[in-house]
């Protein structure tokens, strides 16, 4: 009897946009990295889908440790994508993206939530869980969204998302 095939790890990644900007020039909330302080890079809040969580309440959760999104004042828009990694599972047999056998180190599933208002008394709250780790703004428009974000080695499945996003808002 084989082991079981290795399955990537699921991180759910949240891009939260101001609703005012919806029907015009949009603002998105970003975050500074815990690993890259210097320069200080920026990134969308990510992290691991706990076991019995979806993709959308572990973003939900993420927006709420990394930014201090408070949850009962953002919306939930729609969930945007599912994409592999091109970087292999450590245990995947395959190297390549391209090949059948290929397994990816890690899927994201990007999901993109709306808050009403970028005051800290209203849609942010002024103390969070990663408040002493990160900082927080909004960048405006995609352009600026596009030069802040820290893209790595995941600039292909973000630029992916960023796309979609467009399309979706408009």
């Amino acid at each position: 009897m084989g082991s079981p095939s290795p399955s990537p790890r699921q991180v759910a990644v949240c891009l939260i946009v101001l609703s005012s900007g919806l029907h015009s020039v949009p603002s998105f909330l970003i975050v500074s990295s815990r690993k890259h302080k210097d320069p200080l890079k920026w990134v969308l809040p990510k992290g691991g889908i706990e076991h019995e969580e979806s993709s959308q309440q572990a973003a939900a959760r993420e927006a709420w440790e990394e930014a201090g999104v408070i949850p009962s004042q953002s919306l939930h828009l729609t969930h945007l994508l599912t994409l592999p990694d091109a970087k292999p599972h450590s245990k995947s047999p395959a190297a390549s993206p391209s090949s059948p056998s290929f397994i990816p180190s890690t899927t994201y599933s990007f999901e993109l939530f709306a808050v009403s208002s970028s005051s800290d008394s209203e849609a942010l709250a002024a103390e969070w869980p990663e408040k002493d780790e990160r900082q927080r703004r909004w960048v405006e428009g995609w352009d600026e969204l596009e030069k802040m974000i820290c893209w790595g080695r995941r600039e292909e499945v973000m630029r992916k998302a960023i796309d979609e996003a467009k399309t979706r808002l408009g």
